[in-house]
């Protein structure tokens, strides 16, 4: 009896681990479509991982991004959803890449500034040499009125090598 229960254990096992490798395949191709903008793939994917196990946060951040990037063409209902994705993202897996990044840059879009404010910061402590984050904080230190503290992140983007930044510091900020 003791043989069957070891057999049973290893068949069990062995799903469970062809299930996580499945998922973690498909995570990593939804994120590779993602990085090349096939959006539509990518969300394929992050679906498809969903559907294995949608107690793990990863597919969740996949379909955040997608959603912001519909959230590009002012889509505020796209906006809306990819926020939903990173507050489930964050039940599963807290701080889980950029997640603060992308949920600010989704708070942006609405016009919720404050809210977005507070994510690009716990991003930039989470990150602190992207440019690319300092840069999007900028953007919203600038729509609050903040012009000094958007010209300081602009020129710490600057530093940190985003080119886009040292440009504007110097059409926005003098020398």
């Amino acid at each position: 009896m003791k043989f069957i229960h070891f057999y049973f254990f290893i068949i069990v096992s062995a799903n469970a681990y062809s299930q996580n490798n499945n998922y973690d395949y498909l995570i990593n191709k939804s994120i590779e479509y993602i990085e090349l903008e096939n959006f539509n793939k990518g969300r394929d994917f992050a679906q498809k991982a969903y559907k294995i196990n949608p107690e793990r946060g990863e597919a969740y951040y996949c379909l955040a991004v997608i959603k912001l990037s519909e959230c590009k063409n002012d889509n505020k209902n796209s906006c809306i959803e990819g926020l939903f994705f990173v507050e489930k993202l964050d039940t599963y897996l807290n701080n889980y890449r950029n997640s603060h990044f992308v949920r600010g840059s989704l708070q942006a879009k609405i016009k919720d500034y404050e809210g977005s404010l507070i994510s690009f910061n716990k991003a930039i402590e989470l990150k602190p040499k992207s440019g690319y984050y300092y840069y999007n904080r900028g953007y919203v230190l600038f729509k609050l009125g903040k012009e000094k503290l958007f010209c300081n992140d602009l020129r710490i983007s600057c530093d940190l090598g985003y080119s886009r930044s040292c440009k504007l510091y110097l059409k926005n900020c003098g020398n």
